[in-house]
This record gives structure tokens, C-alpha cells and sequence, in this order.
């Protein structure tokens, strides 16, 4: 999770520099469930998280995953 810290931070200082806003994806590749997040929020910050499981709603995708390819077409 660090690593997308890291985007955003290079991100604000490219932006400072005057450069042009762009659209790009901050991603691995590999996704990871909620539960992960929210397991790392927790190991992270040391606190409890709670958690409410429920059936997956209609229209959720079963899996999202961030291509951060650069398509210059």
C-alpha cells in the first residue's frame, strides 16, 4: 500500500512543478479482495476495522483489477 502513497506523493510534486495534469492508473496488475485492504488498514494503523459480510449485491464485479499500462492511442 505504500507504493500508491508514493504515486500520489509523486504525483502532487510533478503537478507543483507545473507540469500537465494526466489520467493514469495507479496499479500492480494483481488484485487484491477488501479484505486484504482492510487487513492491511488494520495492521497498519493498529486498530480494529469491524467488518459487516453480506451477500454480494447485484451488479458488483466479481473482480477489479488496475491496468497501469500507459495506452497512448
Amino acid at each position: 500500500m505504500s507504493d500508491l502513497a508514493d504515486a500520489h506523493s509523486y504525483a502532487l510534486d510533478y503537478l507543483r512543478r507545473g507540469e500537465r495534469s494526466e489520467f493514469l492508473n495507479a496499479g500492480t496488475g494483481r488484485g487484491v479482495s477488501v479484505l486484504e485492504v482492510i487487513e492491511c488498514a488494520r495492521h497498519t494503523t493498529g486498530r480494529t476495522i469491524p467488518v459487516l459480510l453480506g451477500e454480494r449485491r447485484a451488479g458488483d464485479a466479481v473482480t477489479l483489477v488496475a491496468d497501469a499500462s500507459r495506452d497512448s492511442s
